[in-house]
């Protein structure tokens, strides 16, 4: 049975009622009397109903004002969470545009050190063609010297150029120096292959 139902049964005057019944006929009742004895029972049984709806009314409006507070509570999470999302992406993105970049750079510094080992190959035959050229001319001393003294500098630098070129390989690479460092080689061998030219004139 529910409290309600308990608290309209108990506003019921049971005890005087039949205390009523037994003291007058059931035929004699004055009318006015019980008129006024029912009154009371329903303003009763009203003022229950009421005290329950009101109490229905004030656990409803707290339930409603929890359930808002959560909803704005679950907002601010969602929010929080999508913000979170959208800054993973963005910085898997820029991680990728980087990877693509390093990539590219990385194809181009494996180029330009292959190609500064070819002209430092060049260099060389160059060299051993300079140095059987001077043995072959008048004042063979002085040229072998000279020449011996040009080959140890230009063995000296490629061994240089050979470790730097080592060093970025295993640092990051900065493709500028090996550019320029090919170039110097380039210009090198074009300058010995001058000479070279000069001395079979003579």
């Amino acid at each position: 049975m529910s409290e309600m139902a308990k608290q309209l049964l108990d506003s019921f005057e049971i005890e005087d009622v039949k205390n009523r019944l037994a003291q007058e006929d059931l035929g004699n009742i004055n009318e006015d009397g019980e008129l006024w004895f029912a009154y009371e029972g329903l303003k009763k049984a009203t003022r229950i109903l009421e005290n329950h709806f009101l109490t229905q009314k004030e656990n409803y409006e707290k339930d409603i004002e929890l359930l808002n507070f959560k909803v704005n509570h679950f907002s601010g999470d969602i929010k929080n969470i999508q913000k979170s999302l959208q800054e993973e992406k963005d910085t898997n993105d820029a991680l990728r545009q980087e990877i693509i970049r390093l990539t590219s750079e990385k194809k181009v510094i494996a180029s330009l050190n292959a190609k500064i080992s070819e002209l430092e190959k060049e260099n060389l035959d160059l060299q051993g063609s300079l140095y059987e050229q001077s043995m072959n001319m008048p004042d063979k001393g002085d040229r072998m010297f000279n020449h011996k003294h040009h080959y140890l500098e230009e063995e000296e630098m490629s061994e240089k150029l050979h470790k730097k070129r080592t060093k970025h390989e295993n640092e990051e690479p900065d493709g500028k120096q090996i550019q320029e460092a090919g170039l110097f080689l380039k210009e090198q061998n074009e300058m010995d292959s001058q000479k070279v030219e000069k001395g079979c004139l003579k």
